[in-house]
């Protein structure tokens, strides 16, 4: 390999690496230096009768969850950006008192847990705000 080979592969290795640092590839581009970005690898998934929930939440897509009454529902975030940071969670709007982790569980889902729900971190440098989950009941 001759010399400008080999620095065309350390960049494209550099960028490689940075953009794994910075949130590239993730459903969007980075956010500026030090600004939260919630990352996510969605997979559609089908979830058993009485098996718990996981849904990950995405700053770039929408998720729709069923649910039946009697789960665990859990939604998680995954979130970079400079610390210290504040995260929330949502139900239609409204803030949910104690949610202040990338991860919400609700157990013993009923029809007072339907709704849209949204998660927000942020920090000094701005904030980033989650596209919604929207979870229902399944029909019995």
């Amino acid at each position: 390999m001759g010399p400008q080979a080999k620095q065309s592969w350390a960049v494209a290795v550099c960028v490689a690496l940075l953009l794994a640092a910075c949130g590239g590839g993730t459903g969007g581009p980075p956010g500026p230096l030090g600004e939260p970005v919630i990352h996510t690898d969605i997979v559609p998934q089908a979830f058993p009768k009485n098996a718990p929930v996981t849904v990950q939440v995405s700053q770039y897509e929408q998720v729709n969850v069923t649910i039946s009454e009697g789960q665990t529902l859990t939604i998680t975030a995954d979130v970079s950006g400079t610390t210290p940071m504040t995260y929330f969670w949502r139900l239609d709007g409204r803030l949910l008192d104690g949610s202040t982790d990338t991860t919400l569980v609700i157990q013993n889902f009923s029809s007072k847990d339907e709704g849209v729900y949204t998660f927000s971190a942020g920090n000094s440098y701005g904030k980033a705000i989650s596209k919604f989950v929207s979870v229902k009941l399944a029909q019995p």
